[in-house]
Protein backbone atom coordinates (compact mmCIF):
# COMPACT_ATOMS: atom_id res chain seq x y z
CA UNK A 1 0.00 0.00 0.00
CA UNK A 2 2.46 2.17 0.59
CA UNK A 3 4.30 2.07 -2.49
CA UNK A 4 1.29 2.68 -4.15
CA UNK A 5 0.82 6.10 -2.04
CA UNK A 6 4.77 6.94 -2.80
CA UNK A 7 3.96 6.50 -6.65
CA UNK A 8 0.57 8.35 -6.35
CA UNK A 9 2.77 11.21 -4.79
CA UNK A 10 5.90 10.69 -7.31
CA UNK A 11 2.94 10.75 -10.02
CA UNK A 12 0.97 13.99 -8.61
CA UNK A 13 4.12 15.73 -8.39
CA UNK A 14 5.38 15.36 -11.66
CA UNK A 15 1.51 16.19 -13.38
CA UNK A 16 2.39 19.40 -11.73
CA UNK A 17 5.77 20.20 -12.85
CA UNK A 18 4.16 19.38 -16.45
CA UNK A 19 1.24 21.53 -15.90
CA UNK A 20 3.80 24.35 -14.49
CA UNK A 21 5.84 24.18 -17.71
CA UNK A 22 2.50 24.23 -19.78
CA UNK A 23 1.61 27.60 -18.29
CA UNK A 24 5.02 28.88 -19.28
CA UNK A 25 4.46 27.88 -22.35
CA UNK A 26 1.45 29.16 -22.67
CA UNK A 27 2.66 32.75 -21.41
CA UNK A 28 5.69 32.99 -23.50
CA UNK A 29 3.49 32.31 -27.08
CA UNK A 30 1.02 34.74 -26.14
CA UNK A 31 1.55 38.04 -27.52
CA UNK A 32 2.71 40.76 -25.58
CA UNK A 33 0.70 44.28 -26.20
CA UNK A 34 2.91 46.90 -27.91
CA UNK A 35 4.95 49.44 -25.45
CA UNK A 36 4.44 53.22 -25.67
CA UNK A 37 8.29 53.28 -26.55
CA UNK A 38 7.09 50.44 -29.46
CA UNK A 39 4.67 52.65 -30.59
CA UNK A 40 6.80 55.93 -30.88
CA UNK A 41 9.30 54.32 -32.70
CA UNK A 42 6.81 53.09 -35.26
CA UNK A 43 5.26 56.54 -35.67
CA UNK A 44 9.09 57.57 -36.05
CA UNK A 45 9.61 55.09 -38.44
CA UNK A 46 6.42 55.74 -40.48
CA UNK A 47 7.06 59.47 -40.57
CA UNK A 48 10.80 58.63 -41.69
CA UNK A 49 9.15 56.98 -44.37
CA UNK A 50 6.91 59.35 -45.80
CA UNK A 51 9.84 61.87 -45.88
CA UNK A 52 11.41 59.85 -47.94
CA UNK A 53 8.77 58.94 -50.23
CA UNK A 54 8.12 62.91 -50.44
CA UNK A 55 11.80 63.21 -51.30
CA UNK A 56 11.82 60.36 -53.77
CA UNK A 57 8.83 62.33 -55.30
CA UNK A 58 10.35 65.55 -55.54
CA UNK A 59 13.89 64.47 -56.93
CA UNK A 60 11.67 62.49 -59.39
CA UNK A 61 10.06 65.59 -60.48
CA UNK A 62 13.71 67.16 -60.78
CA UNK A 63 14.53 64.39 -63.07
CA UNK A 64 11.68 65.03 -65.42
CA UNK A 65 12.06 68.61 -65.18
CA UNK A 66 15.77 68.44 -66.29
CA UNK A 67 15.39 65.88 -69.08
CA UNK A 68 12.50 68.14 -70.81
CA UNK A 69 14.75 70.95 -70.34
CA UNK A 70 17.84 69.24 -71.71
CA UNK A 71 15.58 67.92 -74.10
CA UNK A 72 14.79 71.22 -75.39
CA UNK A 73 18.58 72.48 -75.38
CA UNK A 74 19.56 69.23 -77.55
CA UNK A 75 16.35 70.45 -80.47
CA UNK A 76 18.18 74.08 -80.08
CA UNK A 77 21.07 72.99 -80.79
CA UNK A 78 20.32 71.07 -83.71
CA UNK A 79 18.49 73.66 -85.07
CA UNK A 80 21.72 75.87 -84.72
CA UNK A 81 23.73 73.31 -86.47
CA UNK A 82 21.25 73.00 -89.34
CA UNK A 83 21.16 76.90 -89.54
CA UNK A 84 24.70 76.69 -89.23
CA UNK A 85 24.52 75.01 -93.21
CA UNK A 86 22.41 77.33 -94.41
CA UNK A 87 23.91 80.18 -94.00
CA UNK A 88 23.81 81.28 -89.95
CA UNK A 89 21.66 81.65 -87.77
CA UNK A 90 18.35 83.94 -87.15
CA UNK A 91 18.57 86.39 -84.10
CA UNK A 92 15.37 84.37 -82.76
CA UNK A 93 17.06 81.29 -83.29
CA UNK A 94 20.01 82.92 -81.34
CA UNK A 95 18.28 83.88 -78.28
CA UNK A 96 15.50 80.55 -78.21
CA UNK A 97 18.92 79.05 -78.45
CA UNK A 98 20.61 80.77 -75.13
CA UNK A 99 17.16 80.45 -73.51
CA UNK A 100 17.08 76.90 -73.69
CA UNK A 101 20.94 77.19 -72.11
CA UNK A 102 19.91 78.70 -69.36
CA UNK A 103 17.06 76.91 -68.43
CA UNK A 104 19.23 74.13 -68.57
CA UNK A 105 21.41 75.93 -66.12
CA UNK A 106 19.07 76.76 -63.96
CA UNK A 107 17.42 73.70 -63.81
CA UNK A 108 20.90 72.07 -63.16
CA UNK A 109 21.34 74.07 -60.05
CA UNK A 110 18.10 73.68 -58.50
CA UNK A 111 18.19 69.82 -58.98
CA UNK A 112 21.82 70.15 -57.38
CA UNK A 113 20.45 72.55 -54.48
CA UNK A 114 17.55 69.95 -53.70
CA UNK A 115 20.48 67.28 -53.99
CA UNK A 116 22.14 69.21 -50.84
CA UNK A 117 19.39 70.05 -48.98
CA UNK A 118 18.62 66.46 -48.82
CA UNK A 119 22.02 65.76 -47.62
CA UNK A 120 22.19 68.55 -45.06
CA UNK A 121 18.76 66.93 -43.82
CA UNK A 122 20.10 63.68 -43.54
CA UNK A 123 23.43 65.06 -41.44
CA UNK A 124 21.43 67.04 -39.33
CA UNK A 125 20.24 64.36 -37.37
CA UNK A 126 23.88 62.88 -36.98
CA UNK A 127 25.45 66.06 -35.89
CA UNK A 128 22.85 66.82 -33.35
CA UNK A 129 23.40 63.42 -31.90
CA UNK A 130 27.46 63.93 -32.26
CA UNK A 131 27.11 67.51 -30.52
CA UNK A 132 24.89 66.02 -28.03
CA UNK A 133 27.49 63.62 -27.12
CA UNK A 134 30.38 66.03 -26.36
CA UNK A 135 28.07 67.65 -24.46
CA UNK A 136 28.02 64.87 -22.66
CA UNK A 137 31.44 63.41 -22.06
Amino acid sequence: MQDITELQRRLTAALDRIGGSLDRITRIDEPEAPTEAVETETAAIAAELDRSRAAIAALEADRLRLKAVNDALRNSNHALREAGTEGGPTADLINSAMQAELDALRAARESDRAELDAIIGLLHPVVADADEEVQNA
